[in-house]
Formats: C-alpha cells, structure tokens, sequence
C-alpha cells in the first residue's frame, strides 16, 4: 500500500501511460483509511468537546485540536486531488480506455457508478495507445505491457 501512495504522489502530474488496478485500488483505500481515521479522531474530540462544555464550559484547548486536525486534513486532500485524477487517468489508460471518460464522473447518480465499473476492468494484455516510457513500480519499462512500444505518443487522444 506504501509503494501505491509512493507511486501516486512521485507521480504528481503524470498523465500518460498506465496503473494497474492493484496500484490504483490500493491508493483509495489508503486514502478512504486515511479519512476514516481523521473522521474518527475529529468524532472523538468533538463529544470531548460537548462534555468539557457541559461540565466546565471551557473548551477551547480542544477546539484548537479540532482545527488543527481539519486544517491538515484539508491540505492532504487538496494535495491529493491532482495526483488521484492523474491515476485515475493511467488507470483507464490501462483498460485501453480514454482519459475524457473520467467526465463520466459528473453525470448525476450513474456517472460516478460507471467510473467505478471502469476503474474495475481488466488490463489490456497487450500494447494500446497509451503505452509509453513510464511504467508502474516493479514493472519492466520494456514490457509489451508498460512502455518499451515503438508506437507510444502516435494516438490523437489528448490524453
């Protein structure tokens, strides 16, 4: 899970070649353990927060923490939203699919269902249009697979 986050963020704006889905799937779930444990810990201060009102009425030592903990929370997120769009990107490049689906995302109630189903679909076996110099970790850049084709950068797609 280390080497997917790693990847994702050593890879900030790249937004050509291909992820595999073990690459891409384990970088969301680090992120949604991530948030999870935020929410956690921002669930636990705030009843802190209500009982210290209750009994003492000074809760300002823990509405700094509560603060805190949403400012850095905010950071991470906003520092990840470049590098989650670029793997989701690579990730459908690796389905032999556009990088325009991701738009699918903002089609209310299917769109975001329909992305998922996209994320979930195997990897093309062989070369496609998007294989290019860069590969996931620990794959070959010369495989047929990730990089290493005469072809790469040929495609009219923008991404």
């Amino acid at each position: 899970m280390v080497s997917a986050v790693k990847s994702a963020y050593s890879n900030y704006a790249v937004f050509q070649g291909r992820a595999t889905r073990s690459e891409f799937w384990l970088f969301q779930l680090a992120f949604a353990l991530f948030f999870f444990v935020v929410g956690l810990i921002l669930t636990i201060g705030s009843v802190g927060m209500a009982a210290a009102t209750v009994t003492s009425g000074d809760f300002s030592p823990l509405l700094w923490f509560i603060l805190f903990i949403w400012f850095i929370t905010s950071l991470v997120f906003l520092f990840s939203v470049i590098p989650a769009i670029a793997l989701t990107v690579r990730r459908l490049h690796d389905a032999n699919l556009s990088a325009w689906w991701l738009a699918i995302a903002f089609v209310p109630v299917i769109g975001g269902f329909a992305l998922l189903v996209m994320t979930l679909l195997p990897s093309s076996s062989s070369s496609n249009r998007y294989d290019t110099g860069y590969s996931s970790p620990g794959m070959s850049s010369q495989s047929p697979r990730y990089g290493g084709d005469s072809n790469a950068g040929t495609s009219n797609d923008l991404f």
